[in-house]
């Protein structure tokens, strides 16, 4: 199941996944000339939903 935090998809991950994961509204994800798998960052980890709230604000005040 996932939910939505300022424009975030957060959802709670499975093992071996951490426990909650996001990603941003303006997350992209891609195959690179070598195959090899690249994004653009905008994404977040944590082992708890608090931790991973604080890691989105984090971030979002980063890229202000």
């Amino acid at each position: 199941m996932s939910e939505a935090y300022r424009d975030w998809t957060i959802s709670n991950g499975q093992w071996p996944e951490p426990a909650w994961m996001a990603l941003g509204p303006n997350y992209d994800a891609w195959i690179d000339d070598d195959g090899e798998w690249c994004d653009n960052g905008e994404k977040a980890y944590a082992d708890s939903r608090e931790d991973l709230i604080a890691e989105i604000d984090a971030k979002i005040e980063e890229a202000s």
